[in-house]
């Protein structure tokens, strides 16, 4: 009679579980054919990025609440019941943070997409102002913390375990922990003081004194990842970085002067010279997409060398990772440019020069 019973018992419960399988696919098929359609016959692409991030967490929703409602209908579990509601309650509340969780991904990706990584738009608001490309990253950080520490505290109230004596513990307890991760903290409030005042960005070109150079790729908790020009990942910790002297090219503007420096012999004609480098710098620029064509070019004597008079250009390139390209360009053509005019270069050596009538 008992096996009967419990068999009966597994039999209604599974097909309460297939009930709730076949309503959770029923609904992603509603989710993908009917709210798609209708979000997408509207100017914002919110709603879209919200339904599809939340269809994976609807489908855990509907089928964790089968199993349990299955699960609480074999009497014979019922000794365990107190665990089975302890385990029900934790499945909600980690479905709940995961929802949460997803909503605020799919609303940050909207507004990164509308407002901070698109260059057409130009307007502004409040929300805006609050929520910018400096800030973004401090808010993800808090709002992932502040969540995984609610849904922690709220499942060990759920759970029947006060939570005063554990806040009351934190006191002491912080402080020890404190001193113990000093510098893990280090880092991490380095990390949120770039990210604040904006003086190191992803994708800015940085250079360390004393230190590497190169492009930032993400700026972690503990440290921020460097790209070098060798294409080598280089890991440096946030306290060290945030007490370094460092020369960010992108702080202000992309823009930056390409310089070359050399000289031309004493016997040159001087006002020939700088016309033909600055007319060959004239087309260089209009000729190069990697030159900034608002900027006239720049030519300037500096000193009476050993074996040149020695002068400087400077053109200006659109961004840093332009500099390089954009001086072998000007070398090449400034040297093809002289020696076309037979305007000498004089290698780094002395002349002799004997007089006739004194020989």
């Amino acid at each position: 009679m008992f096996e009967s019973d419990l068999a009966s018992e597994l039999v209604f419960a599974l097909m309460i579980l297939l009930f709730f399988a076949l309503l959770s696919f029923v609904s992603i098929f509603l989710l993908k054919r009917v709210i798609n359609k209708l979000t997408q016959s509207t100017e914002s692409t919110l709603d879209d990025q919200l339904v599809n991030s939340l269809k994976r967490p609807i489908f855990f929703v509907i089928i964790g609440q089968g199993l349990f409602i299955a699960i609480d209908s074999i009497d014979s579990l019922l000794e365990y019941q107190n665990y089975i509601d302890n385990l029900w309650m934790t499945f909600n509340v980690a479905i709940s943070l995961l929802i949460l969780r997803r909503t605020f991904d799919s609303f940050i990706s909207w507004y990164e997409a509308e407002y901070i990584f698109n260059p057409s738009f130009t307007g502004s608001s409040k929300l805006q102002i609050f929520i910018n490309r400096s800030n973004l990253p401090i808010i993800k950080r808090i709002v992932n913390f502040v969540s995984w520490l609610a849904a922690f505290l709220i499942l060990l109230t759920m759970m029947g375990i006060s939570i005063s004596p554990l806040l009351a513990g934190l006191g002491i307890g912080g402080f020890a922990f404190a001193l113990a991760v000093q510098p893990i903290l280090s880092n991490v409030i380095a990390s949120s003081y770039m990210l604040s005042d904006s003086s190191v960005r992803v994708n800015d070109f940085i250079e360390i004194e004393g230190g590497p150079t190169g492009w930032v790729e993400d700026i972690g908790w503990r440290a921020t990842r460097l790209r070098t020009f060798d294409n080598n990942l280089i890991m440096i910790p946030n306290s060290h970085l945030a007490d370094a002297t460092v020369t960010n090219f992108d702080a202000v503007d992309s823009p930056m002067d390409v310089k070359v420096e050399t000289g031309v012999a004493y016997e040159s004609n001087l006002q020939t010279v700088e016309e033909v480098c600055l007319d060959e710098l004239t087309k260089i620029i209009e000729e190069n997409d990697q030159a900034v064509t608002t900027r006239q070019p720049l030519f300037l004597f500096t000193e009476f060398g050993d074996s040149n008079i020695n002068f400087l250009v400077k053109i200006r390139a659109v961004n840093r990772r332009d500099v390089g390209s954009l001086k072998h360009i000007v070398i090449k053509r400034l040297h093809q440019r002289l020696d076309d005019e037979n305007i000498v270069i004089n290698y780094p050596a002395r002349r002799i020069l004997i007089d006739k009538d004194e020989a």
